[in-house]
């Protein structure tokens, strides 16, 4: 009598393992998912914005540039108009 309650106390802790090594694996996996789903969110939000973003028009980058360049321009001339004064002046 002795000796069947020991192996069944065995079969029980033995099939107890097993059922918590099952349910590891399963919050595991529980887990896996959760992060995975949420890391796929937040790509799918990234590539969203992106899209969605606002991107300066070429019109109003043509402008600013135009303008940089005109300042640039415009006191490129002057220093030649310094500098052919001074050549032209003994």
């Amino acid at each position: 009598m002795l000796t069947t309650k020991k192996q069944s106390c065995q079969r029980d802790n033995k099939v107890y393992v097993e059922l918590r090594t099952a349910l590891s694996v399963k919050r595991r996996n529980a887990v896996m998912s959760r992060s995975q789903k949420a890391a796929n969110k937040k790509e799918q939000r990234v590539k969203a914005s992106m899209i969605t973003k606002k991107t300066n028009s070429l019109r109003k980058s043509a402008s600013v540039q135009a303008d940089l360049t005109s300042k640039i321009i415009n006191q490129l001339l002057e220093d030649r108009e310094t500098l052919l004064s001074r050549l032209v002046q003994p």
